[in-house]
This record gives C-alpha cells, structure tokens and sequence, in this order.
C-alpha cells in the first residue's frame, strides 16, 4: 500500500485496467501531439508575418493573422478536453468526457474507421463501471 493512503482503502494499483481504456489512452496521446503541433502551426502563422521581410508579405498579413489564429483555437479547443481526459483519472465525468473528445475525433472523416471500433468499446459495461459511470 503505497503512502499517504488512509487505513482500510482498497488499493486500486491491482486491478488492471479495460482494453478500451488502453486503446483510448493510446489514442489520446497520438492525438494531443497533433492537436498541440497544430496550435502551434497556428501559432506560428500569427507570428510569421512580423519575422518575414514585409515587401514579401504585403497583402497576405492578414490571412495569415486570420488563418493562425483559426488554426491555433482550433487545435487549443480540441487539446485541452483531449489532456483532460488523458490524465484527469478514474472519475466518472472522465468517461463522458472520453465521448465528447470520441465525438471531436470523428469530425475528421478519414479518423471514422479507427474511432467507431474505439467508440464501441469505450461504452462496454466494464470500461463504464472502470469510471464508476454506471
């Protein structure tokens, strides 16, 4: 039992997480790099037009703003729910939160193939009671 646990609490280190779970926690992370390498893409845009020679960019400053920033929101609003719940733990809310970030998977249409098998094994029984959701 490690530290700093209360006396007569089950250790829940022993019990070995769903297959969902694993398959979820894998894509989570794939897709947080990428949402993160976005926002910083966009980032970068905003950015570009101030370090770049001004005559080679006249007239497309503020495309660039606009896209950048687009870009950057984009992939912020997608990578804060996704870390959330990659690392908030067993806590019921986590699981729907695993919907909604299923769900923000499956607006990009080439990902439906991996996320419906990953989407149907999320909501087995035992990865819900994993959460404690029902």
């Amino acid at each position: 039992m490690p530290a700093g646990m209360p006396p007569g609490t089950d250790y829940p280190g022993d019990e070995r997480a769903p297959e969902g779970v694993v398959y979820f926690r894998v894509y989570a992370a794939i897709v947080a790099v990428l949402y993160g390498m976005l926002t910083l893409a966009g980032g970068g845009m905003v950015i570009a037009p101030l370090l770049l020679d001004k005559s080679a960019t006249a007239g497309a400053e503020i495309g660039f703003y606009f896209a950048g920033a687009f870009y950057g929101a984009l992939g912020l609003a997608h990578l804060i729910p996704t870390l959330i719940a990659l690392f908030a733990g067993r806590r019921p809310w986590v699981h729907i939160l695993g919907i909604v970030v299923l769900g923000l998977g499956m607006l990009n249409l080439c990902c439906l193939p991996v996320l419906i098998p990953l989407f149907i094994v999320w909501m087995k029984p035992e990865t819900r009671r994993w959460y404690g959701a029902g």
